[in-house]
């Protein structure tokens, strides 16, 4: 059975990023991130667990290059975590 999961990002804070193409860095995050979600499933995302009002997806940490398609990744892979261990933390508080 396949379940259509729709996710809002109201914005997403970064700090030494001015060199990097918006759209391209957009594209990854949502890419990356559809991907991480198909792969793993998520179980929270499921109707009737509420939705986060924020999540920290902690920090990145680039090479020396300015690589926006890897940055894109990482960045989905911190909002994934995040996700994942925010609903964690509601279940564990409803124990």
């Amino acid at each position: 059975m396949t379940h259509q999961v729709e996710i809002y990002i109201d914005k997403i804070t970064l700090e030494g990023f001015a060199n990097m193409n918006a759209g391209i860095l957009r594209q990854a995050i949502q890419e990356h991130l559809t991907s991480l979600i198909a792969e793993h499933g998520f179980e929270c995302l499921r109707p009737g667990y509420g939705e986060p009002e924020r999540v920290n997806a902690g920090t990145i940490h680039l090479g020396g290059g300015n690589n926006t398609g890897e940055a894109g990744r990482q960045i989905a892979g911190g909002i994934y975590r995040g996700i994942r261990s925010s609903f964690m933390q509601t279940q564990t508080n409803l124990s």
